[in-house]
Formats: structure tokens, sequence, C-alpha cells
């Protein structure tokens, strides 16, 4: 396995299980603990440190800007902030203007995070943030060429077409070969009908594919049906 590149430090998971053991966005409620875990890493370490953090534990409790700037006296590179409290899990909707507030808060660059699925969302997020960066989460589930179609259009004000369908099929099947090498056949093909699902979601007929993934045991079980219904 190659080197890593930097170290991303995950402040912003909701899970239960990792909250429970005061990890995660758990860490949003404890900022000197926070401080000490970051100024221990950054001492450790010669690569670059990030960190990503939400915008606080709930909604009485904001305190985004407050890490934030404990994060940059710590010495972390670059932070990203998701625009949600941990209480607020993935609901509603990600308040950008508070995003705003940390990036005027720290003079180290901030990644804006939270609900971008389209180019028109890109440009209000940063008109809205002010921020260097943006990151891409869940709306890369099933649609890993939205990385591609937004850079593009940051670069050129052009917006790209959808994927073809055999585009799609064609990704299908890298991924699920990809996930075969890392992982092997037998946990590859069940988190590939997961994925399945999010590559069909909108698709006519994609309920239907839907259930006859979910149904396959073999990778190539799983090639033929791609072939099949998608190529």
């Amino acid at each position: 396995m190659g080197t890593a590149d930097i170290i991303d430090f995950n402040m912003g998971c909701p899970a239960p299980k990792i909250v429970q053991n005061h990890e995660g966005s758990a860490l949003m409620k404890y900022p000197h603990k926070a401080y000490e875990i970051l100024s221990a890493l950054r001492n450790a370490v010669k690569l670059p440190v990030t960190v990503k953090i939400r915008l606080g534990w709930d909604k009485e409790h904001i305190n985004a800007v407050e890490v934030a700037k404990l994060a940059e006296e710590a010495g972390v590179d670059a932070i990203a902030v998701h625009g949600r409290t941990r209480e607020d899990f993935y609901s509603g909707k990600a308040n950008w203007e508070e995003i705003g507030k940390v990036r005027d808060a720290v003079k180290i660059p901030v990644i804006a995070n939270g609900d971008v699925r389209t180019e028109e969302d890109l440009d209000e997020i940063r008109l809205v943030t002010g921020c260097e960066a943006v990151m891409i989460g869940r709306a890369a589930e099933g649609n890993p060429w939205i990385f591609k179609r937004l850079i593009h259009y940051a670069k050129t004000s052009e917006k790209l077409g959808a994927p073809s369908k055999n585009e799609l099929a064609e990704t299908m099947l890298r991924h699920l070969m990809l996930l075969v090498e890392f992982k092997g056949e037998y946990i590859a093909v069940r988190e590939m009908r997961k994925h399945a699902a999010w590559y069909t979601k909108g698709m006519t007929g994609g309920a239907k594919l839907r259930d006859i993934f979910n149904k396959i045991e073999s990778k190539e079980n799983f090639c033929e049906a791609i072939r099949k219904y998608l190529l």
C-alpha cells in the first residue's frame, strides 16, 4: 500500500456507535479535548493535517467558530465544515451562513460541505460562504460523475450532459471489480447491492432492477445482470 498524502481528522460523523465512544461529532462538545488531540497529531506527523467538523452538537450549542479557531491554533492546515449539527444528522437544509462565519473567523482554508448536488448549488454555496473549496458527500452516491461535472462547470461555466446508459453500466462493472479486488467477492457482492440501488435510483424500471440486484450472490451473476439490463 502507498503512503498517505494527508491526515484528515473526522469530527463530523454523527453515527451513534461512534458518538457513544466520544468520537466523531461528539468531540464538538469538548473543544479543548479536540484541541489537545489535534495538537498532538500535528506534532506527530509532517503530512498536512485537516479536520472536518459540524456546526455543533445541537442548535442550542453552535460552536463551530470556537472549534475552528482552536483547530487553527493547533496547527491544522484546513477545515471542512458540514452545515448541520450532530443532532440534525442529515435532515433539514445545511446552514451555509454558519459555514461562512467560520470562513470569516480563521485564516486557513475552509471547505464548505452540505447539500451540494447541482451546478446551481455550487454557485450558491461559494457565494454564501466565501469558502476556498467545496466538499461533496452523499451526492456522489451512485453518481461519481458529479466531481467531473462540477469541476468542469467551475472552470468553464458549461454543464456536462448526463452519463449514457453504457457509461453507467461500465462504471458499475468497474466499481464491482475494484470492490472484489479490495474486499473479496463475498463482501464486495453484498456491498455492491447498496451501490447498485444508488446507481439506478430514479431510473425507469429501477425498482425491478434493485430487486434483482439484491438477490445476487456472485460476482459473475452481478456482471451478467449489469450487462443484461443496462448495456
